[in-house]
């Protein structure tokens, strides 16, 4: 942080004007004002004013860093340039973009809430060897993910990253968005883009498989039941259940039959979708 005043012939050659920019950029202006302004009301008007002015401080840098975060986010840099944007706040957007889908206005898009930051800034800080002091940083930054999200696409951030990150942290990424419960169609988009070979995507994919509880109910399975048996089960209802089958019933048998069929379609389509 430099001083207020450039030093001239006397030491203290400013003008007005060049001392409020400097003001404004050190973030002090409203802290300035508000005890300018609380002055008029004696020591503790300035000192109420001082508080004020700093409250409004932080507000205003708040919102100049946000903005420089979305222009970054939204500056695509030419071949061979190198990336103004950091890596560690380009992976938590990245996460928040495949989470809730770019095409999501941010008032309707899911927040990653508290819990959620806090994992995702925890792993982002271990691919990237965070030091304590830039993880709490990137703490407050990724509360503002959500809304930075919707500058960019997943696919575009992917691109933009690929270079930046080794084979193993592409790995690594694509295992974090799985565990988060991401959609495993934009993660597989995302994969793609990484470079990430289908070996080890099927084996994140697998670490956090998530079944359908009561699709499982329905075709008596277990959540940890191997993609064979899900099979095996649902050829064995299926026939049960098949219209064909339901010769010498009656109206009630057979429509209790044919809504059985269904519901183990249905079921078995859930389940199938989560191994794709």
């Amino acid at each position: 942080m430099g001083p207020l005043c450039d030093g001239g012939a006397d030491g203290l050659s400013v003008t007005p004007s060049q001392f409020i920019l400097r003001v404004t950029r050190l973030n002090l202006a409203g802290k300035v004002i508000g005890t300018v302004v609380g002055l008029s009301a004696g020591v503790f008007g300035a000192v109420f004013g001082l508080l004020i002015g700093a409250l409004v401080d932080e507000a205003v840098r708040f919102a100049r860093d946000r903005t420089s975060l979305a222009r970054l986010i939204e500056h695509q840099p030419a071949p061979g340039d190198e990336d103004p944007l950091p890596l560690d706040v380009a992976l938590v957007v990245l996460v928040a973009a495949v989470r809730t889908g770019s095409e999501a206005p941010p008032e309707q898009a899911p927040g990653l809430g508290h819990d959620g930051i806090a994992t995702v800034v925890a792993r982002i800080a271990e691919i990237c060897s965070l030091t304590p002091r830039r993880t709490t940083e990137l703490t407050h930054i990724a509360e503002e993910a959500r809304s930075l999200a919707v500058h960019t696409t997943s696919a575009a951030l992917a691109d933009r990253l690929r270079p930046r990150l080794g084979s193993e942290q592409r790995v690594s990424v694509v295992d974090l968005l799985l565990s988060l419960g991401a959609a495993p169609v934009r993660v597989r988009t995302v994969a793609e883009r990484f470079a990430v070979s289908d070996e080890d995507y099927r084996a994140a994919r697998a670490r956090w498989r998530r079944l359908d509880a009561q699709a499982c109910a329905v075709l008596g399975v277990d959540a940890h039941s191997s993609l064979e048996d899900i099979k095996r089960t649902y050829r064995t209802l299926a026939i049960q259940f098949h219209p064909d089958a339901l010769i010498g019933l009656d109206d009630e048998q057979k429509r209790q039959a044919e809504e059985a069929y269904l519901r183990v379609q249905d079921a078995y389509r859930t389940i199938l979708a989560a191994f794709e």
